[in-house]
């Protein structure tokens, strides 16, 4: 059985960059990867070491990394999207200071059947490349798998 950690993610990285052309990487869930730190870390300790890693890899290998994360579980009970910070997430402010764009992907409670999805961007280091910060309502379209905005709301 391997261990799907932070050594195996680099080399699978790696590998998909020299064999493939890859040009950018989805890790989700994050969860899933084995995350095993020392006894005198912390996880934010952990968590920062962990994303300056997988930082220096995208810029060595000139790639996009996305990293899909959870709310915690006492975040995603009580929480609406517009309360939603990256601070809901397990390490929080390690994903809020360490991200160049956090964005949050939302079902209603009462519209998860249906194809409509919230996208709240709630970080961007740069608003040209990425998008300011704000929330859009979109419609997946199943016939052209694709995503439409159905209209927008700025923070």
């Amino acid at each position: 059985s391997e261990d799907f950690d932070l050594t195996w993610l680099k080399t699978a990285i790696e590998e998909a960059v020299a064999r493939h052309g890859c040009r950018w990487v989805l890790i989700d869930p994050w969860n899933e990867v084995e995350h095993m730190w020392g006894r005198q870390d912390t996880e934010a300790t952990y968590l920062n070491r962990a994303l300056r890693h997988l930082k220096r890899i995208t810029r060595l290998y000139n790639i996009v990394l996305i990293i899909v994360t959870h709310p915690t579980k006492e975040g995603g009970k009580t929480m609406t999207l517009e309360d939603a910070t990256l601070y809901d997430v397990n390490g929080g402010a390690v994903w809020n200071n360490k991200s160049d764009l956090g964005v949050w992907v939302w079902a209603e409670p009462d519209r998860v059947t249906e194809p409509y999805r919230k996208i709240k961007v709630c970080k961007s280091k740069d608003f040209i490349r990425m998008g300011m910060p704000g929330i859009v309502e979109m419609e997946f379209n199943a016939r052209t798998r694709s995503y439409t905005v159905e209209k927008e709301k700025k923070q």
